[in-house]
């Protein structure tokens, strides 16, 4: 997915949860091999057959963005009911929930 730079000058390709689709937009949280960027809030996610991945990545819980889907270039896999419990956690450590 193009993913945008927080500065807003462009994007970069990458691998990104998909927490919410409605309708023509589709948020997004931000994977990343940078495994020294993870915070608390933030899940290390093992590749694996299911998600797709290649290496240890970091789920980015607190970089969220929405798109519109139509930017969505396909799909890489899921990830495992165990990682999704780890998103929720953090969803509630990141947003203070």
């Amino acid at each position: 997915m193009p993913f945008p730079f927080t500065d807003l000058p462009g994007n970069k390709m990458r691998p990104a949860l998909v927490p919410a689709l409605k309708g023509s937009d589709v948020t997004l949280a931000f994977i990343t091999t940078k495994l020294g960027w993870a915070g608390p809030e933030d899940v290390i996610i093992q590749p694996d057959a299911e998600n797709g991945l290649k290496i240890e990545s970091i789920i980015r819980i607190h970089k969220i963005a929405t798109i519109q889907t139509s930017l969505v270039e396909g799909r890489l896999g899921t990830i495992s009911p165990f990682d999704l419990e780890l998103v929720k956690s953090g969803m509630r450590i990141a947003f203070k929930l």
